[in-house]
């Protein structure tokens, strides 16, 4: 049987706030039998480390923040994500921090792949 591939996309390569911690806790609950993460990296990190040590695979390439007011370079960022997709056979994307990575986003959805948004901000409650 096939294992679902999720390939999580974050800004940073760094544990320095509860996002990554959140998602370390959540690769560490997957039943490896069913899904086989990914995590899509730039750099180096605290974050990259523990992903290895946990036996994730680390897809290299350009995380970084685009923009529509560079449509060829956004169009090519674009067409680099889908071409990546494609290439590591994802399944699904976990994206944290939505509003920065539209390219990888953008990609998904022409290669018909769904994308989980995780929302991971502070907010206070009043009583």
């Amino acid at each position: 049987m096939k294992t679902i591939k999720i390939l999580y996309y974050y800004s940073s390569a760094q544990i320095d706030t509860g996002s990554p911690r959140a998602m370390l806790r959540m690769i560490d609950s997957l039943d490896r039998k069913w899904f086989q993460p990914a995590f899509f990296a730039s750099g180096n990190g605290s974050l990259i480390e523990e992903l290895r040590s946990r036996n994730v695979e680390i897809i290299r390439g350009d995380v970084a923040s685009v923009s529509w007011s560079r449509p060829l370079r956004f169009y090519s960022r674009v067409r680099d994500k889908y071409l990546i997709l494609k290439e590591f056979c994802i399944d699904l994307i976990h994206m944290n921090e939505p509003g920065w990575n539209s390219d990888i986003v953008l990609a998904a959805g022409f290669a018909r792949i769904p994308v989980a948004l995780h929302l991971h901000n502070p907010t206070t409650i009043s009583k």
